[in-house]
């Protein structure tokens, strides 16, 4: 299946949009606001007929009118929501067709918007698609959600054509992955499918719903994204590989404590990362630290954390990875994902 990826808002369609103010229970002289949000997406997700099932992702606005959404520079108004969706108009190839909404979720994110001043933030719709000898045209979204108050501000009419798209780098996607475990996982980028065979360790994050690459040490930063943890240690090697050749590859690399090498000769730009994310040639080396506590007191990423860009198109990626404490002899976790275009070359 081809990554279908940023919807425009033309392609939302039977928008309902229905708010009610009440008291928060939990501080009784603040109001709380609870909206819900309806409509259709017309995906045009379309598989190969080669008998596999193909998954992208799509992510869209959340409009409460025809091309009009809601937005707030408060990233914190959002307390909870819910989402269901699932697909409603198909076209099926042969009879023993799959298809699925396999995940949904929702998220209050940075926003680029024509015409309007400013980086906001604003609703966004992620989901995971799969299907099988078809086409999955049409899906049916609901979204709930529980704001802190109700400063909140409608956009003009915004063009057909608005995409979030423009939160990113064009092109760019990152693995959708869905499965994991000691030896290895699997995903799929741009419609073609992800392998990764290394020693792993036990975090893995197959739903598009893991939050610590959103921060100032990653680029880009990602809301929600999936995860998969690589073990470094003595002699442990991995090898990457593309159904896609994909063009100047994005790693994400959190809690680094070890010193990752690729093939000699590879060309390893660093694009962000804190002060103990050092690179050097074709090698990438973390400093052992531990966490630090985040505002809400929760423990964030520890040891060192940034992203680095390959230059060039690959199929194949192969690097080491080797602990930067105790002379290798500890295994050490590290938060890995991965993502770019699709080359002009991709098949």
């Amino acid at each position: 299946m081809a990554e279908v990826g940023p919807i425009s808002l033309q392609q939302v369609k039977d928008i309902g949009h229905a708010e009610t103010e009440s008291i928060d229970p939990h501080v009784g002289t603040l109001r709380q606001l609870l909206a819900v949000y309806t409509g259709t997406i017309e995906s045009g997700a379309q598989s190969h007929k080669d008998g596999h099932t193909f998954r992208t992702r799509i992510v869209s606005f959340v409009p409460t009118s025809p091309l009009v959404i809601q937005t707030t520079s408060n990233k914190n108004l959002l307390t909870g929501s819910t989402v269901t969706a699932s697909a409603i108009s198909l076209a099926l190839d042969e009879s023993n067709a799959i298809f699925a909404v396999e995940d949904a979720s929702v998220a209050l994110e940075q926003v680029s918007l024509d015409g309007v001043t400013g980086s906001p933030f604003g609703l966004i719709l992620r989901m995971g698609l799969a299907i099988q000898t078809g086409s999955l045209l049409r899906i049916t979204y609901q979204v709930t959600a529980l704001w802190a108050s109700s400063d909140l501000t409608l956009t003009p009419s915004l063009p057909p054509t608005q995409s979030p798209l423009e939160l990113t780098t064009p092109g760019i996607q990152f693995v959708h992955w869905t499965s994991a475990d000691a030896n290895g996982a699997s995903g799929t980028l741009h419609g073609g499918e992800v392998t990764l065979s290394g020693p792993m360790g036990t975090a893995f994050f197959l739903h598009d719903d893991f939050r610590n690459f959103a921060n100032a040490a990653f680029t880009p930063q990602l809301a929600e994204t999936g995860m998969v943890e690589i073990a470094g240690g003595r002699g442990h090697s991995f090898t990457l590989s593309f159904g896609v050749a994909i063009q100047d590859p994005i790693f994400h690399l959190g809690s680094l404590g070890s010193v990752l090498t690729f093939p000699t000769g590879t060309a390893v730009t660093r694009l962000s990362g804190d002060d103990g994310f050092v690179v050097a040639g074709n090698v990438v080396t973390g400093t052992a630290a531990n966490p630090v506590p985040g505002p809400d007191g929760t423990m964030g990423l520890s040891d060192s954390n940034g992203s680095i860009q390959l230059t060039g198109a690959f199929a194949t990626v192969t690097f080491t990875l080797v602990p930067n404490f105790a002379d290798g002899s500890i295994p050490d976790g590290v938060f890995l994902q991965v993502g770019g275009a699709r080359s002009d070359n991709g098949q």
